[in-house]
């Protein structure tokens, strides 16, 4: 919760600056009654029941991540129908985009995959991490040094697919260094 939390308070910070700097961004609206406001509360009604379900169903192990995710889009797709908001050729669109990036992924997740076996047959990651080893520097400056190629690496490409590109050079790295995998896996997956 903290790193969404700290996301959060940077996002609203950054536009309460730039509203600040050039007013028209965020320009004041009209004021709106008591009852108004209430009102239109009930617009918002059955996204906020969809986020209970979901979120609550996905804490309370009902699903996993990923059946969460289609319990959330279904029921969506349910409420675009029953709203009205969504036509055949707007669906079309939408699974077309999702289609396009499923593939995507996948395609990177087999190319990291084949790079991976790669690595492995030729073995650079045990070359690299005997390497690593002798540089002069601490085994944390190297842990921050790894830490950081996550951070960028996951910044340009698809978090699993770099994932499965890099693990493979890092992890002998990390064993050699002494550090426990398990606390090596939670930092790297809060990188990407």
């Amino acid at each position: 919760m903290i790193p969404g939390l700290t996301i959060a308070v940077f996002f609203i910070l950054v536009i309460y600056g730039m509203c600040k700097i050039d007013p028209s961004l965020g320009p004041k609206s009209e004021r709106f009654t008591w009852k108004e406001r209430v009102a239109s509360l009930m617009d918002v009604m059955w996204i906020m029941v969809i986020f209970i379900i979901v979120i609550g169903g996905l804490t309370k192990g009902l699903f996993t991540p990923t059946e969460a995710g289609s319990v959330g889009t279904f029921a969506i797709l349910l409420l675009s129908i029953a709203k009205k908001d969504i036509d055949l050729k707007r669906f079309i669109t939408s699974i077309a985009e999702s289609m396009k990036t499923a593939c995507m992924v996948l395609v990177l997740i087999t190319g990291s995959t084949i790079m991976g076996h790669f690595l492995a047959v030729t073995e650079i990651p045990l070359l690299a991490a005997d390497w690593i080893m002798q540089l002069p520097y601490p085994p944390f400056l190297i842990m921050i040094m790894i830490l950081l190629i996550y951070e960028i690496g996951g910044s340009f490409i698809d978090d699993l697919a770099f994932m499965i590109l890099a693990t493979p050079i890092f992890l002998p790295v990390v064993v050699k260094l002494g550090y426990d995998l398990i606390w090596f896996g939670g930092h790297y997956s809060y990188f990407l």
